[in-house]
């Protein structure tokens, strides 16, 4: 190849990389999101309140009015109403305040966070809500970003410890209690942290594990001493870990990645119950 061969190749090749370059530096620009975005992202309710036609605040919803609001109900719950089985208690419309932690964070790394080239990467994360703007219908990875402020939501702060916690076991058909089980559970954020020094992450993380949840059962003897500690990795692409240890066999048993949506104890609830939804954004 001649050498003005080569350098039209060479110059195709610039432009071609610049017109990547341009394209998601104008992306970047049109996504980035404003101290407006992250208020209206915690106070939905501030300026516009949701309103139904015919509708009043403390309305009950029965039978006899439901065709009025059926649009407004997910349809499994407008069944039950229409069978009799339910009837809705409304009150005035208002919103779970996060912590001002959170928010501040929020505020604090915004447009810090952004989208890896592949669906499952979330690059230059810190803390608090990764993006706080309105969705945009014509973004084609919208949902992604939904998905990962769901992942990167504030659920119960850096720390928690519940004991007792108590599990009432109950048959279906009659409703009564069979069986009582009592554990202690703790749950340790290692990173984004917002409420706890070290903020905003634990030091030595090597692993980079991003949350950690403990629970050992205390009652009743058949239990006692069981244990469950689950390790959530920050890399999307990392499965979760999970280790039981069997205080009969008193021997620590590594479950398989799959079995988190396997019943737990002999109970309804499952290993993803815990620290909410263990698939993979990619």
């Amino acid at each position: 190849m001649n050498t003005d061969s080569n350098n039209k190749l060479a110059s195709v090749r610039l432009l071609i990389a610049l017109s990547g370059l341009l394209v998601t530096l104008s992306a970047t620009l049109a996504a980035a999101a404003t101290a407006e975005d992250v208020e209206n992202s915690f106070h939905p309710y501030r300026v516009t309140v949701p309103s139904l036609d015919g509708y009043e605040p403390g309305q009950v919803i029965s039978q006899a009015n439901l065709t009025h609001f059926s649009a407004a109900l997910p349809e499994g719950l407008g069944r039950h109403i229409k069978a009799g089985w339910y009837q809705l208690n409304t009150m005035p419309v208002a919103s779970v305040e996060l912590a001002e932690s959170y928010q501040r964070a929020t505020l604090d790394q915004l447009n810090s966070a952004a989208l890896g080239d592949n669906p499952g990467e979330l690059r230059g994360y810190v803390a608090g809500r990764p993006f706080p703007a309105e969705p945009d219908l014509n973004d084609p990875r919208a949902a992604e970003k939904i998905a990962w402020n769901f992942q990167r939501g504030y659920a119960v702060g850096d720390s928690l410890r519940i004991n007792p916690f108590f599990w009432n076991y109950r048959d279906l058909d009659s409703g009564k209690r069979e069986r009582r089980v009592e554990f202690d559970a703790y749950m340790l954020a290692y990173m984004g942290r917002v409420d706890i020094e070290p903020l905003p992450a634990l030091p030595e993380n090597r692993a980079g594990v991003y949350r950690g949840f403990y629970l050992r059962a205390l009652k009743p003897y058949d239990v006692t001493n069981t244990q469950l500690l689950i390790h959530r990795y920050a890399d999307d692409n990392k499965r979760d870990d999970s280790w039981m240890y069997m205080g009969f066999q008193r021997r620590v048993r590594r479950l398989g990645t799959g079995q988190t949506t396997d019943s737990f104890l002999g109970s309804d609830l499952i290993i993803e119950d815990f620290i909410g939804y263990h698939g993979r954004l990619s």
